[in-house]
């Protein structure tokens, strides 16, 4: 039966009590609402038949790391009330003790999966059923969320939300119609915005040493340095790589773990510099010390939450780079279909309701589809506009008023996102070990070039 209650709280929800027969189960949730806490009582009832009695069972599972999300659960529910052939049964891969384990699944949803040459062998290559290069797709999906998925030019993982990383800085720090820097732009931009503090190096909770600074700007250019399944590193511009992050990285941070995690602490800090200064500023204009930060842009509402104070002002701009490309283009959750599925149809039918409107527009992160993302921010819009009208009223003071084009504003940095082509967590931890000895000096530049071009070649042929 349906319930008016997220699935991932009811399965957080104790248990109170079950009939001895299992037809009855009560379950306690808890509320944490704005002006009420406590619990609600749900009281769950068998029913009488199995409405999926007779359809062949299709096993969903789920990353090491990963809770599944409303939406997900939402297009499960929705498949299974609407094929009349098929149903999903949710299988969560732990054992008794906790412990992860690989389940046999037809459908695997995951969190920032691992790429590697196995997934070929692994994973249906979904780049048949969906073309992302038809124009109708891209005008409906940010396709540079699929574009940087895509290994080569299969599509093992899809994503289902974007987001996108960069350098977050006041639009009035950087010229007009500009998405990211080149190397002498953002040394010129690092030196007079920024007092020389690098927000690469030191963006607060995720200070980059050089390896992790190299690794970005090369993930972010890898279609410069890796192309017809060859690598490309023995040249000037890839040696000019090399070099610029030691001339203007840092050694790596006491205690650095490559603090992707920790990123929305990084976004938070600028919020609140920026906040502190625009207090007193008498232009909306970020300046000195506070600069910049590296981070992601992945919520409206956040965007909205202090629009009135400097959002408007923000934008989110490339990594430096020789064609000064824009925002790196980011996801969090992927569903994929295994190679080993006996019902490919039916499971790719279920890809296909995960990215459509009506499921999406269920997702809280930024959905992969454009309607359901502007259509969110607009409700968003609606909310904080009556939010801020009450706050307005009890102070006394007059109302500012989110424009709509904010809107716009929010989807054309989402969109400026560059769609790099993943380069798989194998050849990335080649580029940080290989990276790693130059930089600590174990090897010279040309060594290093040479060794990281054999050592990527090979597991560039062993993905063939």
């Amino acid at each position: 039966t349906d319930i008016d209650a997220p699935i991932t709280e009811i399965l957080e929800s104790p248990i109170l009590y079950v009939s001895e027969d299992n037809s009855e189960i009560v379950m306690g949730m808890e509320i944490y609402e704005t002006d009420y806490e406590g619990y609600r009582i749900i009281h769950l009832n068998k029913a009488s038949t199995n409405p999926n009695a007779g359809k062949t069972e299709l096993i969903l599972s789920f990353g090491e790391d990963i809770y599944p999300l409303t939406f997900e659960y939402i297009a499960i529910n929705n498949f299974n009330k609407t094929n009349p052939s098929y149903f999903i049964k949710t299988v969560f891969p732990y054992d008794e003790n906790f412990n992860y384990k690989e389940v046999d699944a037809d459908i695997i949803l995951s969190t920032n999966p691992t790429s590697s040459p196995s997934d070929a062998s692994k994973y249906i290559d979904l780049a048949e059923y969906i073309n992302t290069d038809d124009e109708a797709f891209r005008k409906e999906y940010f396709a540079n969320a699929m574009d940087a998925a895509k290994q080569g030019n299969a599509l093992y993982y899809v994503p289902l939300d974007i987001s996108c990383s960069g350098i977050m800085t006041s639009r009035t720090n950087a010229p007009k119609g500009q998405d990211g820097f080149s190397f002498d732009s953002y040394v010129e931009f690092v030196d007079k915005v920024c007092n020389g503090i690098d927000p690469m190096s030191k963006t607060p909770n995720f200070e980059m040493g050089k390896v992790e600074y190299f690794t970005a700007l090369f993930k972010n250019m890898s279609d410069l340095y890796i192309y017809d399944g060859k690598a490309h590193f023995d040249n000037e511009s890839f040696r000019e790589l090399l070099e610029f992050v030691d001339k203007y990285g840092i050694d790596a941070p006491e205690g650095y773990g490559g603090a992707v995690a920790n990123h929305s602490g990084a976004v938070q800090a600028v919020i609140a510099e920026i906040e502190e200064h625009n207090a007193s500023a008498t232009e909306a204009k970020i300046e000195g010390k506070i600069g910049a930060q590296y981070g992601y842009l992945y919520d409206f509402d956040a965007y909205l939450e202090r629009y009135a104070y400097y959002a408007e002002e923000i934008g989110v701009y490339g990594l430096p780079s020789f064609d000064g490309r824009g925002p790196m283009a980011v996801s969090d959750n992927y569903v994929s279909v295994s190679s080993s599925t006996k019902f490919k149809e039916p499971c790719v039918e279920f890809v296909k309701l995960l990215l459509s409107y009506d499921i999406q527009k269920e997702n809280d992160i930024n959905p992969i589809c454009r309607q359901a993302l502007r259509d969110r921010c607009e409700m968003s819009i609606v909310n904080a506009n009556s939010r801020i009208a009450v706050e307005a009223e009890l102070s006394g003071t007059k109302p500012f008023v989110i424009p709509d084009d904010a809107i716009d504003k929010y989807i054309d940095v989402i969109s400026s996102a560059n769609g790099v082509k993943s380069v798989g967590d194998s050849i990335e931890n080649i580029i940080r070990e290989e990276a790693s000895a130059y930089y600590s000096g174990r090897k010279s530049l040309d060594d290093t070039i040479s060794v990281m071009q054999k050592r990527v070649q090979i597991a560039l042929d062993e993905s063939k």
